[in-house]
């Protein structure tokens, strides 16, 4: 296996991400419609057949996301290894303390704003009526329940996002029981420097 390059470019890196969260978004679509399939086998029961081809698709997506995720991870390491270019959402990360799930939040929200592919993939899920609300961040981070509870709190008024003006909500703060389907933006200045050009 030959050494990942690091991403010369915002543009460059954001566009990787950006396959990544459509290949995550139709790995999610299709577990969730094997679920919803074997939820309601007492109605309608697939063939062997067809469970089987479904369990297939769902592990070949799976792993493409998976391969792809590891390719991006890569590359990053190689810039931060090799100290060139700077990435925006590395620059954020850095200045502002933020988690990885907080970057993704950062990430999803620049994405949806230059990529109607990544708004239609992620819109795909079930339950899903915004392609920018907290629980689709919790979705794609692949959090299970009380990992989601725990992470509401990156989206609470003290924590670095709303805090430090990365993300806001255009309709005002939502109360607690609506803030994971409540949509949010980035912040203009955040989108600036999550797409700077190098």
């Amino acid at each position: 296996m030959t050494d990942a390059a690091p991403f010369i470019s915002n543009a460059e890196y954001l566009a990787s991400e950006s396959l990544w969260l459509r290949q995550r978004a139709e790995s999610i679509a299709a577990q969730q419609e094997l679920r919803r399939d074997r939820d309601h086998s007492g109605r309608w029961s697939p063939s062997a057949d067809d469970e089987a081809a479904q369990d297939r698709r769902v592990v070949r997506l799976r792993d493409k996301e998976e391969a792809t995720r590891l390719r991006i991870d890569a590359r990053l390491a190689a810039g931060a290894r090799c100290g060139g270019f700077r990435l925006g959402l590395d620059k954020l990360q850095a200045a502002h303390d933020l988690s990885p799930l907080e970057r993704l939040v950062l990430l999803v929200g620049a994405l949806v704003s230059i990529d109607q592919r990544v708004t239609s993939a992620i819109e795909t899920l079930d339950h899903v009526s915004w392609s920018t609300a907290p629980n689709v961040c919790l979705l794609l981070a692949k959090q299970g329940f009380a990992d989601r509870l725990k992470s509401r709190a990156s989206f609470e008024p003290g924590a670095p996002l709303l805090r430090d003006g990365l993300i806001c909500w255009p309709q005002g703060a939502p109360p607690a029981p609506a803030l994971t389907t409540s949509t949010f933006e980035i912040s203009p200045w955040a989108f600036e420097v999550a797409i700077e050009a190098g």
